[in-house]
């Protein structure tokens, strides 16, 4: 049975981007889609890219604010074309989640500088991830809790935990649809 997809084309700057929703993530590397300047650095399979989201500690998120967009580094879980973090139940990041939801985030892991002789010939190897997607809170308390339970997972390594009911309440945990992904790869 094949499932309903929905295809949303946008400009930015000069660029036609193309966003397709459905079940899996858009990995961008066609025509028509975002690109990749340095096309020798570009991660082109999605296994890696779920490799680096999966094992990276800190995503930032920038969410869509007057004059500026609103960035902030948050603890993150990956699932196949989606992404939990937790937060404060109220606050700018709360606000701007129920004004717009559409985010844009990176998460990056193994950096190092490559440090050489001659000032601007120096190089960075690293592993990174670039996406946007839609944010929104998590109702469902099983929902909710599940995600707590694979974020502590994720952070201690250990996967017993008990989460008390009165916690569950104070956190807010926010769900993110990936809707395009992109991976760069430096000195790998």
């Amino acid at each position: 049975m094949k499932k309903d997809r929905y295809i949303i084309p946008y400009w930015v700057n000069s660029y036609k981007l193309i966003i397709c929703i459905d079940e899996n993530i858009g990995f961008s590397n066609k025509k028509g889609n975002l690109f990749m300047r340095r096309a020798n650095k570009e991660i082109k399979g999605k296994e890696k890219i779920m490799f680096i989201l999966n094992h990276a500690s800190i995503c930032r998120i920038a969410f869509n604010d007057l004059p500026y967009p609103y960035i902030v580094p948050v603890h993150f879980v990956c699932e196949k074309s989606h992404f939990y973090f937790h937060s404060a139940c109220e606050g700018r990041k709360i606000d701007l989640i129920k004004k717009d939801g559409k985010i844009c985030f990176e998460t990056d892991q193994q950096v190092e500088i490559i440090p050489n002789e001659n000032a601007c010939n120096f190089e960075t190897k690293y592993e990174s991830v670039i996406g946007t997607g839609i944010s929104m809170m998590v109702n469902d308390e099983i929902e909710k809790k599940r995600a707590m339970l694979r974020l502590m997972e994720k952070y201690t390594g250990k996967d017993k935990w008990e989460i008390p009911p009165e916690a569950l309440k104070k956190t807010t945990v926010i769900k993110v649809n990936i809707l395009d992904v992109t991976g760069k790869s430096s000195g790998y």
